[in-house]
């Protein structure tokens, strides 16, 4: 529930959806949150005396919604009604933990008894005020049930529960917020070693314009919210004046096929392919002259600049279609065409060989249902749009891609991979001398501030050589770049054919005598050139150090069999706890096929 009574009166007209919703959650049990304003320097009351962002609410806590949580009953909703929410600046939204799941009707009544019993303690809160000048008495309303909510959440439920999300967003613009759950250390008695807290919970929610939904499973955050300790749920937007309404937002019990629902928020798309007729342009290019619909030239210009790889596929004659295409000006964005006679499927699985990513990855847009059905169920995992999608595929939060300098030169780097490829399949000798030819020097050195969004960029979207499997949000990559404990390598990469610029991260401890590495992540670009050798040689030869062994932190996923054959051609071996180790002998990650120049220094620390 949110805290409605303290709307403003003066408030603007509720949002309405601008289409038909999707089926809201509904649950038999959920827990009761109370979800309030809060600010992310919070310091109150103090800071209302010298905080100039304070604005006082009628209980005198400070205004942190341009005009509070408003009741929006144009959206259907577990509760008494939705809220519409304006986040000012340092605008948090926030309630206590609490996984007590109570029958939804029960949940609902304590809802109505809150929001009618709040005004009548808060009006006995400002009389206390008054008398004893202590401010705080002012708001006796939400002390009392945020006091039974701390209640409330020392009883664990034993039934699984799961967070639901439903959140409609009034704007054009895609809004990014950031989910956080974790222990509320302000409220914790005794003080615990902070090492031996639980870790918070992070997650990344990119909201699109229109409806979202999404429930995240108990077991992600189970062991802050089973820990006994108490704990908080913190909603905060990552940009300023974010508009949003909440339809939901609740502790549920766990519905039975969580893991069997279609994710709301799928894996990045890689690559559009495109058909042709009727679909980039208008006609049939075998029937006589066609014409390109209006706002292709910039889409391609717009996804090539984020680094979305464009591909065509089409039933079509590969000549005409490809001296069409340049014609229109849009050969120079397409990297991959499949222009012939087959089935289509079987060009989009091409095109996925070809570029060496996986085919959920990509995204087919064409006009017949006919082709996208065959495509659908001939390519697992491949995502289709009809020509109808065109209009609004820029704002698809699927294809928000990146602004790196990596990203934007995406499809330069595929070119040069393909010189790379047709120059080995010409070479005489073997495939280790085609290597030393090409010339591969590595540069490694300490992240700089220029870094970050690179960096964001290989932790979130690589799959095949992601040594964790971890995929790490924008906070938790913030985290990682502030973390003193950890050395942070940045690994650059060229070759006499081009600069493959930053193609991977690592994170690395020193242990006594064991080098750990925590996490390495390297882009694909560079599989099967040597690199991980490359890098180990530096990290356990830099500085004079002797080590005993290196242990790397290893995950085996569905997608990263390419990491886990990389660490077995190395000599690594399993041991406990996710862990693969390997005992440091002399020359033992020696190689002559790539040159590192221009280094930091490896690990640092002295070994005993």
């Amino acid at each position: 529930m949110f805290e409605f009574d303290k709307a403003d009166k003066k408030n603007p007209r509720p949002s309405s959806p601008s289409k038909s919703l999707a089926d809201p959650v509904r649950a038999q049990h959920r827990s009761q949150l109370l979800w309030g304003e809060h600010c992310t320097e919070c310091a109150a009351p103090d800071c209302y005396e010298s905080c100039s962002l304070y604005d006082p609410r009628p209980d005198g806590r400070c205004r942190r919604f341009e005009f509070g949580a408003l009741p929006n009953r144009n959206f259907p909703s577990a509760g008494s009604a939705a809220a519409e929410i304006k986040f000012r600046r340092w605008a948090r939204l926030m309630a206590k933990g609490n996984t007590l799941l109570l029958p939804s009707w029960l949940a609902t009544a304590t809802e109505w008894l809150i929001l009618r019993t709040s005004p009548i303690l808060d009006a006995i809160g400002s009389l206390a005020a008054r008398v004893s000048g202590d401010r705080r008495w002012s708001y006796l309303g939400y002390h009392v049930w945020d006091r039974m909510t701390g209640i409330a959440a020392r009883f664990q439920t034993e039934r699984p529960y799961a967070l639901a999300i439903e959140i409609f967003n009034p704007t054009d613009r895609i809004v990014e917020l950031v989910l956080q759950i974790s222990v509320d250390r302000s409220r914790m008695r005794p003080r615990r070693e902070e090492h031996k807290l639980p870790v918070p919970f992070y997650e990344t929610l990119r909201i699109p314009s229109g409806h979202f939904s999404q429930i995240i499973p108990g077991e992600k955050f189970a062991p802050i919210a089973s820990s006994g300790l108490p704990f908080e749920i913190a909603i905060e937007p990552l940009q300023e004046d974010t508009h949003l309404v909440f339809p939901t937002l609740d502790l549920i019990a766990q519905p039975k096929k969580i893991d069997e629902q279609k994710p709301v928020q799928d894996l990045p798309v890689k690559c559009v392919i495109f058909d042709l007729d009727e679909t980039l342009w208008k006609g049939t290019l075998v029937e006589g002259d066609v014409q390109l619909k209006s706002g292709i030239a910039h889409l391609f210009e717009v996804l090539d600049h984020r680094g979305i790889l464009i591909s065509v596929v089409s039933k079509n004659d590969p000549a005409a279609a490809e001296e069409q295409l340049r014609a229109f000006g849009l050969d120079q964005y397409v990297l991959k065409s499949q222009i012939g006679w087959r089935p289509k499927s079987e060009g989009v699985k091409a095109i996925a060989d070809q570029l060496n990513i996986g085919t959920d990855a990509l995204l087919l847009i064409d006009d017949s249902p006919f082709e996208r059905a065959e495509v659908e169920r001939a390519v697992p995992g491949v995502r289709t749009l009809s020509e109808k999608a065109l209009d609004d595929l820029l704002d698809d939060p699927q294809l928000a891609g990146a602004a790196t300098s990596e990203s934007k030169e995406r499809r330069r780097l595929y070119k040069e991979a393909e010189t790379r490829k047709e120059a080995s399949t010409s070479f005489d000798g073997n495939y280790n001398d085609f290597l030393r030819s090409c010339e591969i020097r590595l540069t490694i050195r300490t992240n700089e501030l220029r870094d970050a969004e690179r960096i964001q960029e290989l932790v979130q979207r690589t799959n095949q050589l992601n040594f964790s499997g971890h995929k790490y949000s924008n906070r938790e990559v913030a985290l990682l770049l502030d973390d003193s404990t950890l050395v942070r390598h940045v690994i650059e990469c060229s070759d006499r054919y081009g600069s493959y610029g930053v193609v991977g991260f690592c994170l690395t401890r020193l242990e006594g005598r064991v080098l750990r590495i925590e996490d390495l992540m390297l882009s694909c670009r560079v599989q099967g050139k040597q690199i991980e050798r490359a890098l180990l040689y530096h990290l356990t030869n830099k500085n004079g150090h002797t080590l005993d062994a290196v242990e790397i932190a290893f995950h085996q996923t569905k997608r990263n069999g390419p990491a886990s054959a990389v660490l077995d051609d190395l000599g690594f071996e399993p041991t406990t706890n996710e862990v693969r180790r390997i005992t440091m002998t002399p020359g033992i990650f020696d190689t002559d096929i790539v040159t590192i120049e221009n280094c930091q220094p490896g690990p640092t620390g002295d070994l005993p």
